[in-house]
């Protein structure tokens, strides 16, 4: 699947981001730059909408990245498609589409290293679990248990 791989955000500044997210609903934490590990004691268990909380984070850590909890934490499910590290998760993903169908129209995100994020709604009677390349090589679901980094620029 294509995609215009645009700012999900209008504002790039990662506090305004992070806020912005907060007010659309989408609970967040901080995390390392680069390394995608959570600054806060229980990590994505902190996320939260609270603007104060958000506001402090991001004071103490203006560069910190926006993670996201998957699951049922945000009512998303997100596929992610892994190209690094020998990861063939285009491939695997054009094997199963070819296979089972086109994935449906939805919005995604490129990641940092280069793949893609595909974010789907967290179906309520289903219990989605983390898995790591289950369905491919290069594609791991984040599910109950799980988070992403958010991609605020292109």
């Amino acid at each position: 699947m294509a995609s215009t791989n645009k700012p999900l955000l209008a504002n790039p500044d990662l506090l305004a981001a992070a806020l912005e997210y907060a007010q659309k609903g989408k609970a967040v934490f901080p995390c390392k730059p680069g390394a995608k590990t959570p600054l806060t004691l229980h990590g994505f268990k902190d996320a939260t909408t609270d603007e104060a909380q958000i506001r402090k984070w991001w004071t103490e850590n203006p560069q910190a990245w926006i993670g996201m909890p998957t699951g049922k934490a945000s009512g998303i499910v997100v596929l992610d498609i892994d190209i690094k590290n020998g990861a063939k998760g285009n491939e695997s993903l054009a094997a199963l589409e070819a296979q089972h169908g086109k994935l449906p129209q939805t919005m995604c995100q490129r990641t940092q290293s280069g793949g893609w994020h595909y974010f789907f709604k967290n179906p309520s009677d289903v219990k989605l679990k983390n898995s790591t390349s289950k369905l491919g090589n290069g594609i791991d679901v984040r599910a109950n248990g799980g988070y992403i980094i958010l991609r605020i620029y292109p």
